[in-house]
C-alpha cells in the first residue's frame, strides 16, 4: 500500500519565524512539502505553532494573507499554543541569546513529585520561562485572534474539496481554480505554460533567466507526446457553462506577474513556486463533478470533453 499520511515539522508558514526557530526551511519548502503531498494523495498532520520569542503579530498577518492561496492543500490541525522550554535545547543552554528569561520548572512537575525547587529543576525536562524579546504583550494576545478564523475558513473550504488542478496541453495548459467559492479557470498560452512547468520546483531569479534565455533547463520547454487534455474545447465548454475562462498569453514577464497575482505561483525573496496540483485527463474526471449543470461524456483517450446539460 504505501505511505498514506505524514506528520512533518512544519510548524510554520513564516520563513522569518522559521528563521528564528532555526529550521533551515522557508515558507516556500513548507508549500511544496504540501503540495506534493496532495499530487500523491497523502494526508498530512501538521501543527502551525506560536510564541516564540521575538514573533511579531505582522508574520503572523502575512501566513493569513497567504492562506486563501493554499485552500486546497491540508491546513494545519491546530494553532499550537504549547511553547515550551526543553532541556539540550538551545533555547535551554543559552536563553539570553533566545530572549528567554526566569525559566522555571514546568508546573505541573509540581504536583506530580513533592520536592524543592531545585531539584525539580534539576529533574525535569520542559520549563516554563518569560519572555525579554521586547515585543508588547498585548500584540502577542491578539496572535490567537488573528489566526484562528483564517484557520476555520481554510478548514472549510478544504473540506469541501477546494482544488487547483493543473492540466497540460501540447503548449498550453488549463487550470481549474476551485478555492474560492466560484470556480473560475485560467488558459495559458505558451510562455505561461511552461512557466508553470519550470515552477514545479522552488527556482531562483537566477534559474529564471537562465530558462527564459534557454541558456539551460531546455527539458523544460519539451511536450511528452501522450494524451493531453483538449485545453481550446475544455475551455469553451466552461464558458458555455458560465465559468469564468481568463487567458493568461502574454510575454514571460507579464506572464509572470500574472500567475503571481492570481495566486498560481507564490514569490518570495525572488524565489518562485507554483501550487497548481498537475492533474492527467483521468483524474480530470474527479474535477468535472464540480462544475454545474455538466456530465462526462466517454470519448477517445486524446481528447476530453464536458457537455452542458439543462437542469432538470
Amino acid at each position: 500500500i504505501g505511505t498514506t499520511e505524514i506528520q512533518p515539522g512544519i510548524e510554520s508558514l513564516s520563513t522569518r519565524i522559521l528563521g528564528l526557530m532555526q529550521k533551515g526551511a522557508s515558507m516556500l519548502h513548507n508549500v511544496r512539502m504540501l503540495r506534493l503531498a496532495q499530487e500523491h494523495e497523502m494526508e498530512v498532520i501538521w501543527l502551525h505553532l506560536y510564541k516564540f520569542p521575538f514573533e511579531r503579530l505582522e508574520d503572523y498577518e502575512q501566513v493569513v494573507d497567504l492562506m486563501p492561496k493554499l485552500y486546497h492543500l491540508h491546513p494545519p490541525v491546530q494553532f499550537d499554543t504549547n511553547m515550551s522550554v526543553r532541556r539540550f535545547s538551545p533555547y535551554f543552554d543559552r536563553p539570553e541569546e533566545y530572549g528567554i528569561v526566569n525559566m522555571r520548572t514546568a508546573g505541573h512537575f509540581s504536583k506530580l513529585y513533592d520536592l524543592p525547587e531545585k531539584a525539580l529543576f534539576n529533574l525535569a525536562y520542559r520549563f516554563d520561562f518569560d519572555y525579554a524579546d521586547g515585543v508588547p504583550a498585548g500584540e502577542r494576545e491578539k496572535i490567537p485572534s488573528t489566526l484562528q478564523p483564517a484557520l476555520t475558513i481554510w478548514r472549510k473550504a478544504f473540506a469541501r474539496g477546494a482544488d487547483l488542478a493543473l492540466f497540460m496541453g501540447q503548449g498550453e495548459s488549463l487550470v481549474v481554480d476551485s478555492r474560492g467559492e466560484d470556480i473560475k479557470a485560467f488558459w495559458l498560452g505558451r510562455d505561461a505554460h511552461y512557466l508553470m512547468k519550470f515552477f514545479d520546483t522552488m527556482r531562483s531569479a537566477e534559474n529564471l533567466e537562465r530558462f527564459a534565455s534557454k541558456e539551460a533547463y531546455e527539458d523544460i520547454w519539451y511536450d511528452e507526446k501522450q494524451a493531453r487534455v483538449d485545453i481550446s474545447g475544455y475551455a469553451r465548454r466552461l464558458e458555455a457553462v458560465g465559468i469564468e475562462v481568463r487567458r493568461i498569453d502574454a510575454e514571460m514577464g507579464l506572464c509572470l506577474s500574472e500567475l503571481i497575482a492570481s495566486g498560481l505561483v507564490l514569490e518570495e525573496n525572488q524565489t518562485y513556486l507554483s501550487v497548481a496540483i498537475p492533474r492527467d485527463a483521468q483524474i480530470l474526471n474527479r474535477q468535472l463533478p464540480l462544475l454545474p449543470d455538466t456530465v462526462v461524456l466517454e470519448v477517445p483517450q486524446e481528447s476530453v470533453a464536458v457537455s452542458a446539460v439543462s437542469a432538470q
